[in-house]
């Protein structure tokens, strides 16, 4: 007979949760990044292998949801080398973030950067356009002997629209709105934007030369490809305007898109004002961009694995590039509980031959990452450790309903939903799923996400609250809020970060078993 040994674990596991989310939150929280990269040294700049003279001669610009609070930290380490700053950033941030307690993320009284708003519903408009039409102006007035600094989050895209001459902010929405629609990738559509504005694929950086350029980079995209980002304003472009127009031939829109549109990539075209650079061309235009990615996913997932491992759990990463629609990564991540749990003890459940199949079958999971599983889990319990499963990506979700919700939180329901077909048999282990969004905020809601247990559907029928209509209306705010007085909903407030969600699943016994 085997004895369970001790669980070496502090606090209950829903607290644990709540801590490990915490500090993957807190792992990418402005200061902290620019900490760790931007250093001050004899009169110098030292960003990561490289060294910058600073004499009086910096300037800042940025754009994204995040870029607040960065422009803050910067300028704090950089004191009076600041000349001036600009910033564009969501309609309403200020005031969010005075209301939310957390004006440490705004410039400070007397900051020599100025802030603008714009970009109200996450869509660009015309407040955003003027201030790229400043930030243009800015950085074109630069010299060899200035250092721009570019802060760059989530957003950004959104916040910094200039249209090429000739075409309207409101032409290229429409372009954007039929390239997506016509199944576009995020690339195509990039390559697109690209010869369409004046900003982005590099533009910011050239509209600066012959000043240094340094991007300090919040990564909201799954993979950090920095060719996406805010549709890289400071990486140098090596598309074409013939590509522009040949992926809207492929994709059977080029007839629908704006003349405007059409007739300005033809003119390029026309006239060869671009040219497919060499390598050697290249590297010596680059020479005065610097692009850092200072925060990310992956970075965050990794400081919730060190966090869980010091409070008693040994982790397992999972993922950093989740995808996919909500609900069904939500299913995913309750079958993953499941197997976990059923692997988890001095010997396996009679259930978990059954929990892999279906993990084998119903996900795109591969043996190699189920029997690595199964092996932590095991070492998991034999070392006295809790398992403690981490992922990180974005999901999507197909909105049909008129309710409130979010990504997140219809993960976490989903997830409560598989966990219940096993309600009983589950009874004997402490099992928590935290889904949130590292910036605070999961869709239209005050919640950043929801974190649920095996008995949540009985909570919900114990209240008489139907799950399965609150889903069909999107409206699974309203059904956290309801159960257990809102408990399962998890609010941080706004965080001024921003590096897509964060998904935990805690797994230990509820008490010593022979």
């Amino acid at each position: 007979m085997m004895t369970a040994p001790d669980l070496k674990i502090s606090l209950n596991p829903r607290e644990n949760a709540l801590v490990v989310f915490d500090a993957a939150i807190e792992s990418v929280s402005p200061s902290k990044m620019i900490g760790k990269v931007l250093h001050v040294e004899n009169g110098s700049l030292l960003v990561e292998n490289r060294e910058y003279s600073m004499n009086k001669n910096v300037h800042i610009v940025g754009f994204g949801k995040a870029v607040a609070g960065m422009a803050r930290a910067v300028e704090e380490r950089i004191g009076d080398n600041l000349v001036e700053g600009m910033i564009s950033v969501p309609f309403g941030l200020q005031n969010n973030l005075q209301e939310a307690g957390k004006g440490n993320l705004l410039p400070r009284s007397g900051s020599r950067i100025r802030m603008y708003e714009g970009a109200q519903d996450n869509m660009p408009d015309e407040d955003a356009m003027k201030t790229a039409q400043l930030i243009q102006t800015m950085v074109r007035k630069l010299t060899k002997e200035d250092l721009l600094l570019v802060l760059i989050s989530g957003g950004g895209s959104a916040l910094l629209p200039l249209p090429s001459p000739g075409i309207s902010l409101e032409e290229t929405l429409e372009l954007t709105k039929r390239v997506s629609l016509s199944g576009a990738t995020i690339s195509e559509l990039n390559v697109i934007r690209r010869h369409i504005e004046q900003l982005k694929g590099g533009g910011l950086a050239r509209e600066a030369y012959p000043a240094k350029v340094v991007s300090l980079i919040l990564s909201d995209v799954v993979g950090d490809r920095l060719d996406i980002i805010a549709s890289s304003p400071t990486v140098l472009d090596d598309t074409s305007p013939q590509m522009a127009l040949d992926i809207m031939r492929r994709l059977g829109i080029k007839k629908e898109i704006p003349n405007s549109v059409r007739k300005y990539l033809k003119n390029q075209v026309s006239q060869k004002r671009w040219d497919p650079r060499d390598t050697d061309e290249k590297d010596k235009e680059s020479e005065f961009i610097q692009n850092v990615i200072v925060g990310s996913n992956t970075m965050a997932a990794k400081a919730a694995c060190e966090k869980a491992e010091s409070l008693g759990y040994l982790p397992f990463l999972f993922s950093t590039t989740l995808e996919g629609d909500a609900r069904e990564r939500g299913k995913m991540f309750g079958k993953l509980a499941k197997f976990i749990a059923f692997s988890y003890g001095p010997r396996p459940s009679d259930d978990l031959r059954q929990t892999e199949t279906e993990l084998m079958q119903e996900t795109e999971l591969d043996k190699l990452t189920v029997n690595e599983i199964l092996d932590k889990s095991f070492k998991a319990y034999s070392f006295g450790k809790g398992f403690c499963l981490i992922a990180s990506g974005e999901t999507t979700v197909l909105v049909k309903g008129k309710g409130r919700g979010g990504r997140n939180q219809e993960m976490a329901v989903a997830c409560a939903m598989e966990l219940n077909a096993h309600v009983d048999k589950l009874d004997k282990f402490n099992i928590e799923f935290l889904s949130g969004g590292t910036d605070g905020q999961d869709g239209p809601t005050d919640a950043a996400g929801a974190i649920v247990n095996q008995y949540f559907v009985q909570n919900c029928e114990n209240q008489n609250l139907d799950i399965e209509t609150y889903l069909e209306n999107n409206d699974v705010f309203n059904l956290l809020s309801q159960v257990k007085n809102g408990s399962d909903l998890v609010k941080t407030g706004l965080t001024g970060t921003n590096v897509m969600d964060i998904h935990i699943i805690l797994v230990t016994l509820k008490e010593k078993s022979a």
